[in-house]
């Protein structure tokens, strides 16, 4: 949090640095590789929509991060 003017009125710059480290990115996908794993494991893949199981609608085209690939 910064100070960005003599203004009382002016609210502070803010930078939370999301992602400014290498291990903030590891963490974060190791995150998201725990929840898919969770979300196809029973009873909770019974209740879930059948995209998460099957990757459809995550990632990118051509071979980015799909569920179950991209991410080993």
């Amino acid at each position: 949090m910064h100070i960005v003017s003599s203004n009382p009125q002016t609210p502070p710059a803010v930078d939370q640095a999301y992602w400014a480290h290498t291990l903030d990115v590891a963490a974060h996908v190791a995150g998201i590789k725990l929840a898919r794993k969770m979300l196809t494991t029973a009873p909770v893949d019974s209740i879930y929509p059948v995209r998460a199981r099957d990757g459809q609608g995550y990632g990118r085209e051509g071979g980015g991060v799909v569920a179950g690939r991209g991410c080993e």
